[in-house]
């Protein structure tokens, strides 16, 4: 018998209950964040591929028009191999991203070496705001985009 996707979760969640084992939210941005810069620094070597599969965005197929994001991925390996006036051209927010993940990565991991906190911890108000300002930026770059570009990604 099959396990659906909320049960796997669920199971997971027992098991790292279980064990006494979890991931605090600083570790979990961390390995986020490595995550992200690790890809960006290895698109380059599978851009081949990528360019092979076409886009996987399925709202751009449903709709023809590139969705907020369309344009990230290339933007931030664009960054990663230091080609700067291409970041911005796929994505307007790719290269401020990137640094802000490359900068948070650098923080976490001083903090977890030293042991204690930088940078003060917002509130949850604060991260709320912050959450829905990004949220407006990236409608603002989309539209921005789709006036400079068009619907070509």
């Amino acid at each position: 018998m099959a396990l659906s996707e909320y049960d796997a979760i669920e199971s997971g969640r027992q098991v790292l209950e279980r064990s006494g084992r979890h991931l605090s939210p600083r570790a979990q941005l961390l390995g986020g964040g490595i995550i992200i810069l690790t890809g960006a620094f290895a698109y380059s070597h599978m851009e081949g591929i990528a360019n092979r599969i076409g886009t996987v965005c399925l709202f751009h197929r449903i709709t023809g028009v590139p969705c907020l994001l369309c344009g990230m991925t290339r933007s931030m390996a664009a960054m990663a191999g230091g080609r700067l006036v291409d970041a911005f051209r796929f994505h307007f927010l790719g290269p401020p991203l990137f640094l802000a993940i490359a900068a948070g990565v650098i923080i976490l991991s001083t903090e977890y070496i030293l042991g204690h906190p930088i940078l003060p911890r917002r509130s949850r108000r604060e991260r709320v705001l912050i959450a829905w300002g990004a949220l407006g930026l990236l409608v603002v770059a989309w539209i921005a985009k789709l006036a400079v570009f068009g619907v070509n990604v």
